[in-house]
């Protein structure tokens, strides 16, 4: 019987087998800084899932990055993201202007990091506390 299952699971493919490790985190954004350190309360959410595309047994690879801020009113596309494991730090191109990389700190917190690749988009530093739904 053992065996008949690990064949099925053998049968699989590679994103149904890592479709477990999605990672659902609803967090709210408590401070927002810019890059002359200035900080200020921010009273925003943000709602990011992250699913496994191509990784290895330590999570290095490929994700896709789902993020919704909450007052979206179209329904967010999956980005393609790249992590050194399953933990992140995830990095991803938003809409062509702007380098996020998201960074997990504690149980609890995160950070959101915006780094413009094209003028006219603000740099800066969401810091965040999270809870993981999924």
């Amino acid at each position: 019987m053992r065996f008949l299952i690990t064949l099925a699971a053998m049968a699989l493919p590679l994103p149904a087998l890592a479709e477990g490790a999605r990672l659902t985190l609803d967090c709210a954004i408590e401070r927002v800084c810019d890059t002359q350190n200035t900080c200020t309360p921010s009273y925003g959410s943000l709602r990011v899932t992250i699913a496994p595309v191509s990784t290895d047994a330590a999570g290095a690879g490929d994700y896709t990055v789902t993020a919704e801020d909450g007052s979206a009113t179209v329904t967010p596309s999956p980005m393609p993201a790249r992590a050194p494991a399953r933990t992140g730090p995830w990095v991803w191109l938003e809409a062509g202007e702007v380098l996020v990389t998201l960074a997990l700190t504690s149980e609890t917190t995160a950070l959101r990091i915006r780094q413009p690749v094209a003028t006219g988009v603000a740099p800066g530093i969401d810091m965040m506390t999270c809870e993981v739904t999924a």
